[in-house]
C-alpha cells in the first residue's frame, strides 16, 4: 500500500489548478469503476486512443497521470 500524502493550502497558493493522483496508472476495469463509466464505453474509448494508455505485454493501463496533465492543460471557460 502506498503512503497518503497530505497537502495543505499554503503549499499551493499561486497555482491556478491541482490534481492530485493517487495511482500514475490503472487497469481499464479500475477506471471504469472510478469513473462510473461502462466497461464497454472505457474500451471504446481506448480503441479511439481518447484515453492515454501504457501497454504492458497483453495488459492495458490507463494512464492518470497523462489524463491530469491534459486536464490541467486545458483551457477553462
Amino acid at each position: 500500500m502506498g503512503s497518503q500524502v497530505q497537502i495543505s493550502p499554503d503549499q499551493i497558493i499561486g497555482v491556478e489548478r491541482v490534481i492530485l493522483v493517487d495511482v500514475p496508472a490503472v487497469t481499464v476495469s479500475e477506471y471504469a469503476r472510478r469513473t462510473g463509466l461502462s466497461l464497454s464505453v472505457v474500451r471504446s474509448q481506448v480503441a479511439d486512443r481518447r484515453i492515454p494508455v501504457i501497454r504492458q505485454g497483453k495488459q492495458v493501463l490507463v494512464n492518470l497521470m497523462a489524463l491530469g496533465k491534459q486536464a490541467i492543460e486545458a483551457e477553462v471557460y
